[in-house]
């Protein structure tokens, strides 16, 4: 072998050497020596207390306190599971992007959110698992009585609602359009503010003569009330199973994770209890939540957001899910039925396309909640109360705040006093078909009939006029004997389908003048005046 075959050959294996070297030396580093690492720190840790991390898409909304709370964080810490609570600035449509993406397991949202932006997404990602509250009052119509006397002095081409968009405020305002007849308003009634404290601002810089209407909510409706000239049109107190807030879980995290969601749903029930049994245990939780997630709350500023809000307990739940007979005699809305009614007004102010509810809610409301949960707390006869023990100073006489409450009963009224109501507006309604020359009411008449009985069920603040009205053409006495029957017919309709009698009242009425066909049946809203 030539002196030049023996010098490449040896240049050939040291070449290879090099190679085998640096390729063990890549393999310590990147495979071996992080093993080694990983196998040392795993030696020398501890187990971790959580078992999974839930991650749940809310806002600053105090009605979500307890979702923060001390009490609910630390009670599913020691179940193993991390809570994480991610602000999203009531940005509703990334919030369902996120439910449907998994970037998020669980969310807060208001019921008419969740249908629009369900509806938006072409798909319903999360089912409803828990209705967390309802506003009495939090939310708030307010205007100048100078430019707005009434909900009847929307009905000008002049008029409009301001109204931060895509929120809860906006479908007040929604609420009062699709309940009222207001033609004249135009359709662009919506004027966007950027936030709650934004309409606040412009309605204290407003000409007190403008017909225009701010939505707000509490502290924002408090502050705003204590200009002498300002009133409420419409409160969300006024309203029941509109503005209502749930909780929502994944589909497939309720599939995967059926006991994390079980856990979540009874630490929540228990921390909501451990407060709400305390008054002063839930001001202070509202203020020191305000501080870290929301705006400043004063002790007044909280005690208001808490009259404003009516948190569904576990017994109110039960009957919202259709697990138990209503023991208030009406006073609670099934689920089933707030998202109906609530997609209804959607429909009614244009928020949503009629065929797509249609197609994805109406009929199929059953398919947007899950009720197993609520119905396993339910057989095991859950009550909050047995899982965290209740604050001191909370007394045994206390009265349980796991009964159902249902809405306020309105008296009846004698006739002068139904004469002395102030009227808030005229009810929207198609005109209704009657079979010609009698009081029967026709076929295709009934449909729009039981959703008004539904509005007026979920406006239970008001009275109700029903007027019939005789035709000033024909037998004057006929005509008067037929309107008033046909009154009174719808009168029975509307009581039969769950309206207080106590409520209604059937009149008939001369009509102005002989322009129609056929008589007439309208409704007018009022209320005691104080």
């Amino acid at each position: 072998m030539s002196t030049e075959t023996k010098a490449a050959r040896t240049l050939l294996v040291a070449g290879v050497m090099l190679v085998l070297a640096f390729a063990g030396a890549l393999s310590y580093r990147f495979l071996i020596a992080p093993r080694m690492k990983g196998e040392l720190v795993e030696a020398t840790s501890s187990e971790s207390r959580y078992k999974i991390e839930v991650k749940v898409a809310a806002d600053a909304f105090s009605g979500y306190a307890f979702l923060r709370s001390s009490v609910m964080i630390d009670d599913l810490a020691r179940q193993g599971i991390r809570l994480k609570v991610i602000d999203d600035k009531a940005d509703y449509a990334s919030r369902m992007k996120a439910l449907k993406d998994g970037s998020v397991d669980c969310a807060m949202f208001p019921i008419n959110s969740f249908i629009k932006t369900g509806l938006e997404l072409g798909e319903f990602p999360a089912s409803v698992v828990l209705v967390v509250d309802q506003t009495i009052g939090a939310d708030a119509m307010v205007a100048y009585k100078q430019g707005l006397g009434s909900l009847n002095d929307l009905n000008y081409a002049s008029a409009g609602i301001m109204a931060p968009k895509d929120s809860p405020s906006e479908f007040l305002g929604q609420v009062s359009v699709a309940s009222l007849s207001l033609p004249n308003l135009p359709k662009n009634w919506l004027i966007v503010a950027d936030s709650g404290a934004d309409v606040y601002e412009k309605f204290k810089k407003a000409n007190k003569t403008d017909r225009r209407a701010f939505v707000m909510w509490e502290p924002y409706v408090s502050q705003a009330l204590k200009d002498p000239d300002a009133h409420v049109l419409l409160s969300s107190k006024d309203t029941s199973g509109y503005i209502v807030d749930v909780f929502v879980v994944r589909r497939d995290f309720i599939s995967k994770q059926p006991k994390v969601v079980s856990a979540i749903l009874r630490s929540y029930s228990s921390a909501a209890y451990h407060y709400v049994m305390s008054d002063r245990g839930l001001i202070n939780l509202v203020i020191e939540d305000a501080k870290k997630f929301g705006d400043k709350l004063s002790q007044i500023d909280a005690e208001n957001v808490i009259k404003g809000i009516k948190w569904a307990n576990t017994m109110e739940n039960f009957v919202h899910f259709d697990l138990a007979p209503d023991p208030t005699g009406g006073g609670l809305d099934l689920l089933e039925d707030m998202i109906r009614k609530i997609a209804d007004v959607l429909v009614k102010t244009g928020a949503v396309p009629a065929d797509r509810v249609a197609a994805m809610v109406t009929g199929h409301e059953h398919t947007m909640f899950y009720k197993q949960f609520l119905h396993d707390m339910q057989m095991e006869d859950y009550h909050p109360a047995k899982k965290i023990n209740i604050i001191a100073g909370a007394g045994p006489g206390r009265k349980d705040l796991e009964a159902a409450r249902g809405r306020v009963v309105l008296p009846p009224l004698n006739e002068s006093q139904w004469d002395t109501l102030s009227s808030v507006g005229a009810m929207r309604m198609e005109s209704i078909d009657f079979r010609r020359g009698t009081a029967e009411i026709g076929q295709w008449s009934t449909g729009e009939l039981e959703a008004l009985a539904r509005r007026i069920n979920a406006l239970p603040a008001f009275y109700v006029k029903i007027r019939g009205s005789a035709q000033a053409v024909g037998d004057p006495e006929e005509n008067r004997k037929l309107a008033e029957a046909r009154a009174i017919a719808v009168r029975d309709f509307l009581v039969m389908r769950g309206v207080n009698p106590s409520r209604l009242q059937a009149k008939v009425v001369q009509a102005a003048n002989d322009a129609g066909s056929k008589s007439e049946v309208s409704f007018e809203l009022g209320q005691v005046a104080f």
